[in-house]
């Protein structure tokens, strides 16, 4: 049995309970408080935190499904029922880093529509440019038609009322 005190390795709720195992070694079981897992479609639930029984020994630290009532002050025959049963401590859930590298996929997402929102601006900002002089002439033109018909149309009007050179 190891005579260095052990300390529990996670989140405790509890107090830890000291037990030695079927092979002399020793081990801490203890209620371990996990973060609630909120889902990201409902914002205002509120979750409760998770629990789980932890086992810890020097170099090792298992994990039991099972949670029964009065955990972990039990007796150590069944806590040695529920350490056979633990399995390896599971990776500790996505944390802030993992959200950061999501909001770094949006950053890169928004900046690819930046750069192509400034591509299509500029591309239709040398269209119109580039058609710039064409619709000038086009507007010159149109003005003197428009005002080469107004004469016609003056001059009309002046040989139907007799006043213009035909009527003299």
């Amino acid at each position: 049995m190891s005579s260095s005190p052990l300390y529990p390795k996670g989140n405790p709720l509890t107090h830890s309970m000291g037990f030695t195992d079927r092979d002399g070694k020793l081990w801490l079981a203890y209620i371990e408080g996990l973060p609630p897992v909120e889902p990201h479609w409902f914002w205002n639930v509120t979750a409760l935190p998770g629990r789980r029984l932890r086992f810890d020994a020097g170099e090792d630290s298992r994990v039991s499904n099972e949670l029964p009532a009065g955990a972990p002050f039990l007796s150590d025959a069944r806590l040695q029922a529920l350490l056979d049963g633990a399995g390896p401590v599971p990776a500790p859930p996505p944390t802030k880093a993992a959200a950061s590298d999501q909001s770094a996929r949006v950053n890169r997402w928004a900046a690819q529509a930046g750069d192509l929102a400034r591509a299509t601006q500029t591309t239709w900002s040398g269209r119109w440019t580039s058609g710039a002089v064409k619709r000038r002439q086009l507007r010159y033109r149109l003005r003197r038609t428009i005002l080469a018909v107004e004469a016609r149309l003056i001059h009309l009007e002046e040989i139907v009322s007799g006043r213009g050179r035909a009527g003299r």
